[in-house]
């Protein structure tokens, strides 16, 4: 499967595009607050291959009325801080959709990114949370390359980040 035909109402803004940019939602950081998690019935399918909705976040919009966030997993094929690959699936609310030459993932193509803030982490085999952020915090946003999902959308996996 093909970029963009998983974003393909996002594709004419992004011909030719080298430069990092946000091309729809945003990549601000969650004012996070655990009571307005709301976990739905956990979905094997989601936006994309490789990520799955595991509920939603609510968060009051510019004018006070309610905006629904998609909480979403997905297994990042990156190195952790022990030298092996990672077991956890990343949970994050997802912001927007950002396209280009990420200046945080140095040698990667242009590609599209996920934004948004890490909540907490599932594991993998399992299929239960292992960590859950439980405290209102800022919780900064971040990008995460679809080309490092694991069972992603592209067929050449890359791996992020690489030391």
């Amino acid at each position: 499967m093909k970029v963009g035909e998983i974003f393909p109402g996002l594709m004419p803004h992004v011909s030719d595009k080298e430069t990092y940019s946000m091309i729809n939602g945003n990549a601000e950081d969650t004012q996070y607050d655990p009571d307005y998690l709301v976990f739905g019935q956990f979905s094997a399918e989601g936006p994309l291959p490789g990520v799955r909705y595991v509920g939603e976040y609510v968060e009051t919009g510019s004018q006070g009325e309610p905006v629904n966030l998609p909480v979403v997993s997905f297994l990042y094929h990156k190195i952790g801080p022990d030298g092996q690959l990672e077991t956890q699936e990343r949970v994050v609310i997802w912001r927007g959709v950002g396209y280009g030459t990420h200046p945080g993932h140095s040698g990667q193509e242009p590609t599209y990114y996920l934004s948004g803030s890490q909540i907490g982490a599932i594991d993998h085999a399992t299929g239960r949370f292992s960590r859950l952020e439980t405290e209102a915090q800022v919780i900064a946003s971040k990008q995460f390359s679809i080309d490092c999902i694991t069972d992603g959308p592209n067929e050449t996996i890359v791996l992020a980040n690489p030391a």
